[in-house]
């Protein structure tokens, strides 16, 4: 599986700039905002959010856009070459699938893609068998650091993988799991998933973007090829990894070597046969936010360069999946079978 190139495209003089617009106008959406504001690439022209309220704010933070309180009439006034959908995973469905009645050139549809992996995967495959550039935002994909990661795990520097062991302290399964999970798949390439086995606990009924979520809770997950994913989150966890003891980390494990890193960061520590005593490895990043990045990965796409990639998509469709079994499994006591 080819890994998925995040590097700065280059910019043509003659290149017209493709119109985008973004539905939500919320702490995702503004992300987007920023991001096709910043890229050379794309013309910002709309955005619609629910609440009136927020239209002046907008528009004094991108200048020049158009505001709507619906997604309806802003496609259908205001008609776009790309949408990115960054409202609650709920509503991700139904706006998707009315942005996919425009002739768009591509799409970004924030993590999860639905609240049901059933709904998530429907829309999934109408979006490639169509054959439209889609972008699922998970950020740790596009660091030069966790690019550099997957790429010497498939190069086979630390021998055939055995582990990834992941501590997130503060979170829990929903919120962090699925993009923990996601770059833990990326790094496995994608094997698939045999089974699902967690267990919680939620006796402090802690609340978290209006969900009641886990204590703490450790979720062990088979993947097909032998690997094993270890997630243990918790709202007094401690990471016992090199360095922030708060951060989220990973320890990467295989018959030749390991690899730790705390997740976002610009270098990640490295033990194997060319490195045995260690060494910290750095991979330094541009300027540009990741879901710039993401957005301006879809570019040669939808210039008709190369086919579209869907293993990010896929990637965040399957650590949805996880996440759902991994509730399955706490609260039935079973071991889920995917």
């Amino acid at each position: 599986m080819d890994q998925f190139d995040f590097a700065r495209p280059a910019l043509s003089s003659s290149a017209k700039p493709w119109t985008a617009a973004v539905i939500g106008g919320g702490f995702g959406g503004r992300l987007s905002l920023t991001a096709l504001t910043e890229s050379p690439h794309f013309e910002l022209t709309a955005v619609a959010d629910l609440r009136p309220e927020l239209h002046d704010e907008l528009t004094t933070l991108f200048p020049g856009i158009k505001t709507f309180t619906d997604h309806e009439t802003l496609l259908r006034e205001c008609p776009p070459d790309v949408v990115c959908v960054s409202t609650y995973a709920p509503t991700h469905v139904a706006i998707a699938e009315a942005a996919l009645s425009l002739p768009l050139k591509g799409l970004l549809v924030e993590k999860p893609l639905s609240d049901s992996v059933a709904a998530a995967r429907q829309l999934f495959d109408r979006i490639r068998q169509r054959g439209l550039p889609l972008a699922v935002p998970h950020g740790l994909v596009t660091l030069s650091a966790g690019q550099e990661i997957i790429r010497m795990i498939r190069a086979g520097e630390l021998g055939q993988l055995r582990l990834i062991e992941m501590q997130s302290p503060g979170w829990d399964i929903i919120n962090a799991g699925i993009h923990w999970f996601h770059f833990a798949l990326q790094i496995a390439g994608l094997a698939p998933v045999r089974s699902v086995l967690t267990g919680c606990d939620g006796s402090a009924q802690i609340k978290r973007d209006g969900m009641q979520v886990e204590t703490s809770a450790v979720t062990y997950v088979t993947l097909e090829n032998g690997v094993r994913l270890i997630l243990q989150t918790g709202e007094h966890l401690t990471s016992n990894g090199r360095g922030d003891p708060g951060a989220a980390h990973f320890r990467i494990v295989g018959t030749g070597g390991l690899i730790e890193y705390h997740a976002w960061s610009d270098r990640f520590w490295l033990v194997n046969a060319t490195h045995p005593a260690g060494t910290e490895i750095t991979r330094e990043d541009d300027d540009r936010s990741q879901h710039q990045r993401h957005l301006e990965s879809l570019l040669p796409a939808m210039a008709d360069q190369c086919a579209p990639q869907y293993q990010n998509a896929e990637a965040s469709l399957i650590s949805l999946e996880i996440c759902m079994a991994a509730y399955q499994s706490a609260n039935h006591r079973v071991e889920a079978q995917l």
